[in-house]
C-alpha cells in the first residue's frame, strides 16, 4: 500500500493492489461523508461484457502540491491525473512496454516524473 497527503494535510489517498485508490479523511467524524471514498483506476476497458476487466495494480499515487489534484500510476504501464473533488480522470497516458512503479512532483509542481521497471 502506498500514501500520500493533499493539499492542507486534511487526510490521505492510499493505493490498494486490487485497482483502486482511496481518499480518506484525517477528520473521524466526516468518515461517513461525501469526502472518504474509493475509485477504480489502472483497469483495462473493454467492450465485450463476457470478457473480464484486467485490473493492475497501483503502484504510487502523488498529489500535486498546488491543485489538490492527484497522479497515479500502475503495473498496467500508464500514469493517470485526477480531479479528487469532481472525482474524475483528467487525463490518461498512451501504455509503456513495462510496468511504472513510482511517481513524483517537483515542489511547485511545474515537473511530473515517473520511473519504468520490469
Amino acid at each position: 500500500t502506498y500514501i500520500d497527503c493533499f493539499k492542507g494535510s486534511s487526510g490521505i489517498n492510499a493505493e490498494y493492489g486490487e485497482g483502486r485508490a482511496a481518499i480518506e479523511p484525517f477528520d473521524n467524524n466526516t468518515a461517513n461523508s461525501k469526502d472518504k471514498f474509493t475509485f477504480k483506476c489502472h483497469r483495462s476497458a473493454t467492450s465485450d461484457h463476457n470478457k473480464p476487466q484486467e485490473i493492475y495494480a497501483v503502484n504510487g499515487i502523488k498529489f500535486h502540491p498546488t491543485y489538490g489534484t492527484l497522479a497515479t500510476v500502475g503495473s498496467d504501464g500508464k500514469f493517470a491525473f485526477w480531479d479528487k473533488d469532481a472525482r474524475t480522470k483528467l487525463k490518461g497516458s498512451e501504455q509503456l512496454d513495462n510496468t511504472i512503479t513510482c511517481c513524483d512532483f517537483n515542489h511547485n509542481g511545474s515537473y511530473f516524473a515517473y520511473a519504468s521497471s520490469y
